[in-house]
């Protein structure tokens, strides 16, 4: 079946345009400092003292420390995604990007689901000009419960991330055409045939989620709605980490 057939294009230029999108937004969001948070213009950058912030019997700073790791993370791999470069390692790069994004996500989303995150929240949101903090909160809970983006997240983060599900790798096999080469390099350990197996998963899940006018169009939005959940990651990360820097450096003042 090559209903589902994808060119490497159509996964790497999505994940190109997200990244780019969201760099974009990120670099103007820094320019325009009279919008942003009241706790970001109040500090901008600031040298703190790790342990006058976070301390180890605080639970409070083991949940936002978690988040923030798993933010650090996910700023990691898209800045990889700024090689410009079209050649094959290129394009390994960027869907292994993809997949290790839905592999932390999917930590996020656990995160998110526990009280300690909710006492962590309602903590920094007790601050003055941290309120808007439980907006910025509901809105990355109600992005990760889309039932679409859910399913993408937890298919590509279960059966071709933390593990390699024989039975997925078969199934996209099957799908392959008879007639499709591949190549086979006497150095390295790298191997395209992977990837093209990935690209058959991933885009028939999409197109089945989100059923887009064409198999394309459907990853287009897949991998569009996995990267906008950093966006929504990191006021909320942000707001954690500077509510706990804004409340030790009320405590000093006392």
């Amino acid at each position: 079946m090559e209903i589902f057939k994808l060119t490497i294009a159509a996964i790497a230029g999505a994940l190109v345009t997200a990244a780019s999108a969201w760099l974009f937004r990120k670099q103007l969001a820094s320019l325009t400092f009279a919008n942003r948070p009241h706790y970001l213009r109040a500090m901008a950058t600031v040298t703190m003292r790790i342990r006058a912030v976070f301390s180890p019997d605080d639970r409070d700073a083991i949940t936002v420390l978690r988040l923030a790791a798993a933010s650090s993370d996910l700023e990691t791999l898209l800045r990889m995604l700024l090689d410009k470069q079209e050649d094959e390692a290129a394009h390994a790069t960027r869907r292994y990007v993809l997949r290790m994004s839905t592999l932390h996500l999917s930590d996020v989303k656990k995160f998110l689901e526990k009280s300690d995150f909710d006492r962590a929240v309602e903590r920094c949101a007790r601050r003055r000009g941290f309120e808007s903090i439980l907006d910025d909160a509901r809105k990355l809970r109600d992005a990760l419960d889309q039932g679409p983006l859910r399913d993408m997240i937890g298919h590509t983060r279960n059966r071709f991330t933390a593990h390699y599900d024989p039975e997925l790798i078969r199934q996209a096999l099957a799908q392959i055409a008879p007639a499709e080469l591949t190549e086979v390099r006497d150095h390295g350990a790298y191997f395209n045939v992977v990837d093209r197996l990935f690209d058959v998963s991933f885009g028939e899940r999409s197109h089945a989620q989100y059923q887009r006018a064409t198999p394309e169009d459907s990853v287009k939005a897949a991998v569009g709605d996995i990267q906008g959940l950093h966006e929504l990651l990191i006021p909320v990360v942000q707001a954690l980490v500077t509510g706990l820097f804004d409340e030790a450096s009320a405590d000093r003042q006392k």
